[in-house]
């Protein structure tokens, strides 16, 4: 039985992540916050068979939203701008 560990999405195989777009190197216009939701969550390293992420992950890609996407890519913007001044620094 082959067991499969989860991985920050950088690591998971791009075939196993869904359609991948280049990254924009236009500046992005103006975002105002407008409020701010405090979440608590536990990340869990999880241990399965090829077959059931598949599933999963497959599941997953047909339940995604825009919205999913979005604060996919709000997230991976704010690291890489924190990663770049760490960079400067």
């Amino acid at each position: 039985m082959k067991k499969k560990k989860t991985t920050p999405l950088d690591e998971v195989p791009s075939s196993k992540r869904g359609r991948q777009r280049k990254p924009s190197t236009t500046p992005l216009p103006y975002i105002q916050i407008t409020k701010e939701t405090e979440i608590l969550y536990v990340q869990l390293d999880m241990e399965m068979e090829d077959e059931t992420f598949d599933t999963i992950a497959d599941i997953g890609k047909s339940e995604i939203t825009d919205q999913d996407y979005f604060e996919i890519g709000m997230r991976n913007c704010i690291l890489r701008t924190i990663e770049e001044a760490k960079e400067l620094k």
